[in-house]
């Protein structure tokens, strides 16, 4: 089970309020399902990517609020496949976040036993900041490929906001985490962020069709999603510029 994972003063901190789970969208194709959730004090989004011809799905990023996450998984029918990580900061993957705790894997794992997919660079954070058993735990490189069910989910790395950001690309869907937001980008103002690895990232990024469907890890109060040829067009950082100019624009003056 959980384990306090924070204690100051000898005391364990209370764990903070579990919060409202919030239906935002839903995306249908043929092959798969996408659901959107807006949850937390960041109103960061929660996915649910599922197979419609297996009915297994991936919960992608499920903090704050879990159990709730995992109750409308099976409201919809589907059958929890794995929880996948876009990084590992606490308000995506739960554990210690300013003296609190912030419900995520552990809490989810105590629930039911669920491989967690998240990039090398970031695996042994899983372990030590939300106590997921090492049993449980699925490192992928670059490039990685994870079967849900009949739909492959690809791993694209997109280090930057972190050395592990991962963009997930699902059947023309990309849950971009940190990395990409709606007329807006990850920072990269902390000990672990690298703003020449975001330029890069962001470069990688513009490759994909302009149609592909952008879901990001925040609600930044533009749309809830978007695609990436409009990202190219209304989206700053995403317009072609040298790389002195991005570091700039990103306030490294």
């Amino acid at each position: 089970p959980c384990r306090p994972r924070y204690e100051p003063h000898g005391e364990s901190a209370p764990p903070m309020t579990d919060w409202p789970l919030e239906h935002i969208d839903t995306d249908r194709s043929e092959k798969s399902r996408l659901d959107q959730y807006r949850v937390g004090p960041g109103k960061n989004f929660v996915y649910l990517v599922g197979d419609l011809e297996t009915r297994r799905a991936a919960l992608i990023d499920p903090a704050w609020n879990p159990l709730a996450l995992l109750a409308e998984v099976r409201t919809l029918g589907f059958e929890p496949a794995c929880v996948l990580l876009t990084h590992t900061h606490p308000d995506h993957l739960g554990g210690r976040m300013h003296h609190r705790l912030t419900p995520g894997v552990c809490e989810l794992t105590d629930e039911i036993d669920l491989p967690v997919h998240v990039h090398e660079a970031e695996a042994e954070n899983v372990l030590r900041f939300a106590d997921l058993p090492e049993h449980l735990l699925r490192p992928f490189s670059d490039a990685a490929s994870i079967e849900i069910g009949s739909l492959t989910v690809d791993c694209l790395h997109t280090p930057g906001h972190t050395p592990g950001c991962t963009c997930f690309l699902a059947d023309g869907r990309l849950i971009s985490g940190d990395t990409l937001f709606v007329r807006s980008v990850g920072n990269t103002d902390h000990p672990k962020g690298d703003v020449d690895a975001l330029y890069t990232s962001l470069r990688r990024l513009e490759e994909l069709p302009q149609k592909t469907r952008i879901y990001p890890g925040h609600d930044t109060g533009e749309e809830t999603s978007s695609t990436l040829g409009r990202e190219l067009e209304i989206n700053a950082y995403m317009r072609p510029m040298e790389r002195e100019q991005f570091r700039i624009l990103m306030g490294y003056l």
